[in-house]
């Protein structure tokens, strides 16, 4: 899928099918995080390896009391929640799925947060609903979904302040030398999970062509790949059923995609020809 095949729709649609999905996922994980975890040197559970994640880039970004941080692609809340109780900070969430606008509502208000979140249905790629500047701009799997990665890096500027930061945690393509194989298994992710993924040298260059300096990236892909992992292994064993059942109708659709995606992006990160990184980028 090129990035002029994949429209905003078609990524909106996507959550939407999946809410009940991930309703299912939360009830049973005690968060609603919808992102990789980062699993340190300690056995953890998915739970506090999502919360890791969110530590890190709130490190990397060097969230404190003092910011307002724009989370786009902000989901269903954990990250702005955790960022207000962890950082005292004051967040706004965007994200194109009002279902998942409407989780992150009222976990934000469960967790007493609601005073300092407000959450907008919007496109990153516009930011239309947004007329004020940020210190951070914060980005959690979300730019794996971008149909123009130029246009993204661009609105993300202009939304920022002049010593702000931009900070990334995502899914990228590790190098430019790969098999038809392994071609053929990133068009099939794209394809099933509405991405468009890009190589990291890409983001990097966008990220300067667009006005951003010291931009940083670290790979973190080792501690990411046991979500990965445990993904995968589900993965194997549901495979032949969604394969035989979702042709028929029987099977979940929005489920059969994840599954498969998930089966292929073990294989590519086993290759090192996918990767997951942080990225960071000043103003």
């Amino acid at each position: 899928m090129s990035s002029s095949d994949l429209a905003v729709g078609e990524v909106e649609s996507h959550y939407t099918d999946m809410i009940g999905q991930f309703k299912q996922v939360w009830s049973m994980s005690g968060h609603k995080s919808i992102h990789a975890g980062y699993h340190d040197d300690h056995p953890d559970s998915e739970e506090s390896a999502a919360r890791n994640m969110i530590r890190e880039l709130a490190e990397t970004a060097e969230v404190d009391s003092t910011d307002r941080v724009l989370n786009i692609g902000c989901g269903a809340g954990d990250a702005a929640v955790w960022l207000v109780r962890e950082r005292d900070a004051e967040v706004v969430g965007v994200d194109i799925c009002e279902p998942l606008l409407d989780e992150a509502r009222e976990h934000a208000f469960e967790f007493e947060a609601d005073d300092q979140t407000s959450f907008v249905q919007d496109d990153f790629h516009e930011l239309s609903s947004i007329d004020e500047e940020f210190d951070v701009v914060w980005g959690l799997e979300s730019i794996e979904h971008s149909s123009d990665l130029e246009t993204a890096v661009e609105t993300v500027r202009r939304v920022l302040k002049d010593d702000g930061v931009a900070v990334f945690a995502d899914n990228f393509i590790s190098t430019s030398e790969r098999s038809g194989r392994d071609q053929k298994r990133i068009e099939t992710m794209n394809d099933r999970l509405r991405y468009n993924l890009t190589e990291i040298e890409t983001i990097k260059e966008e990220l300067t062509a667009g006005g951003f300096s010291d931009v940083e990236v670290r790979d973190i892909s080792e501690y990411v790949l046991p979500s990965i992992k445990s993904q995968y292994r589900l993965s194997v064993a549901t495979l032949p059923w969604y394969k035989l059942m979702t042709p028929l109708g029987i099977a979940n659709r929005p489920k059969s995609d994840l599954v498969h995606g998930s089966y292929h992006s073990y294989k590519l990160f086993k290759k090192d020809v996918l990767g997951y990184y942080i990225v960071r980028a000043s103003a």
